[in-house]
């Protein structure tokens, strides 16, 4: 494993983390209310008596923690502190509960969202699959990595017969 595939996992993590947020601050709402622009939404939520910020928040303080230890992990490997291997796992794990964390970031938007124009709170787009999708690719690839390094140390620790 080398230094530039933990970078590029720190950057899939930081992209995850933008992607999500953008989704469920701006794609999702304005999918929920087409014809009306983003400024027009926000008013109507605010009308609603409910907070476009408070959602904001939430999709923030939920899904940018996981990037920021992305990046502090990548730093540490970087820095010959950590094991590239060590911290791409660790970051492909972040990303591989980013679900879970973009329910829990979108569940507030959604819900001031739904209450401001009565309408349902569900996800009308594809966003949240695609994120779905890539955190089922890290499981994937957190599965290979580790095998693949449990193969080369057996093979690296096994006697030599002749």
């Amino acid at each position: 494993m080398t230094k530039p595939v933990t970078v590029l996992a720190a950057l899939a993590a930081v992209a995850y983390a933008a992607v999500g947020i953008l989704s469920i601050t701006v794609w999702e709402p304005m999918a929920a209310m087409p014809g009306l622009s983003h400024d027009e939404i926000v008013a109507g939520i605010a009308a609603g008596g409910e907070s476009h910020s408070a959602g904001a928040t939430a999709a923030v303080v939920c899904l940018a923690p996981g990037a920021i230890a992305a990046v502090a992990l990548a730093a540490l490997a970087i820095a010959g502190r950590m094991r590239p291997l060590t911290a791409t796992v660790w970051i492909l794990g972040i990303v591989a509960l980013g679900p879970i964390a973009y329910f829990w970031a979108g569940f507030p938007m959604g819900m001031a969202v739904a209450d401001a124009f009565l309408i349902g709170g569900a996800s009308r787009t594809p966003v949240p699959y695609a994120l779905a999708a890539v955190s089922a690719l890290a499981v994937a690839l957190v599965v290979i990595l580790c095998v693949a390094d449990a193969r080369g140390r057996l093979r690296a620790a096994a006697p030599v017969t002749e």
